[in-house]
This record gives structure tokens, C-alpha cells and sequence, in this order.
């Protein structure tokens, strides 16, 4: 009977080949369903061997954590170390567009109270 590794709903192609690869290399047998033109369907990695099922999570758990640290370094590498990253330092960084905007605010939020009276 085939045992079911991950859901594939939502998860970006290059990690999904990734993840047969890595499965791949450690001579895990695996096949893949995809899902159908309705939408229907599970579109999922499954492994054959159940003796297999075991090591395979394990692969899956170092493989999305290494993965997961690899895209949160680059993204960081890639970041404008000058750039606000946070709301409030993004209203810093604009101060005269963001009172700007609040003075409008406050405006429009006069005129509907007042034409509401």
C-alpha cells in the first residue's frame, strides 16, 4: 500500500522538484499525483515502501528546514540595509507624505461626522 509523504497544495514547483530530487538521491521510491483540470484530486507525493516512510519524513523535515533557512538568509542578503522594514519606520522615513495623509484623514473624517449631524 502507498503512504502518503506531503500535500503538494500550494507549494512552489522548484521545491517540489527539489524534494523528488532529494528523495531521488536517496534511492526513496516515490511517485507523484498531481491535481486534475476540475481541481479535484489530491496532488501529493507518496512513498511506496512503508519502510521507506520513516526515513523519508526525516529527509522532508531537514530538507524544509535547511530550505526554509536558505530563502530567510537571502532574503536578508538581498534587503536594502537603509530600507524601513516596519510601518512606523516607513512613516518615519516619509514624514511630510505621511502628515500629509493624516491631515486628509482628519479632514474627511470632520466632514463625514459633521454632514452626519
Amino acid at each position: 500500500m502507498d503512504n502518503l509523504l506531503l500535500k503538494l497544495r500550494g507549494l512552489p514547483e522548484d521545491e517540489i522538484e527539489g524534494l523528488r530530487a532529494l528523495l531521488s538521491d536517496h534511492h526513496i521510491d516515490h511517485y507523484r499525483t498531481p491535481q486534475n483540470s476540475f481541481g479535484m484530486g489530491l496532488p501529493a507525493l507518496w512513498v511506496r515502501d512503508r519502510g521507506q516512510l520513516e526515513h523519508a519524513r526525516r529527509l522532508l523535515r531537514e530538507y524544509r528546514t535547511e530550505r526554509a533557512r536558505r530563502l530567510r538568509a537571502d532574503a536578508a542578503s538581498r534587503r536594502d540595509p537603509g530600507d524601513p522594514s516596519t510601518v512606523l519606520g516607513r512613516l518615519r522615513a516619509r514624514r511630510a507624505e505621511s502628515l500629509l495623509y493624516l491631515l486628509v484623514l482628519v479632514w474627511l473624517a470632520y466632514l463625514v461626522g459633521h454632514s452626519l449631524r
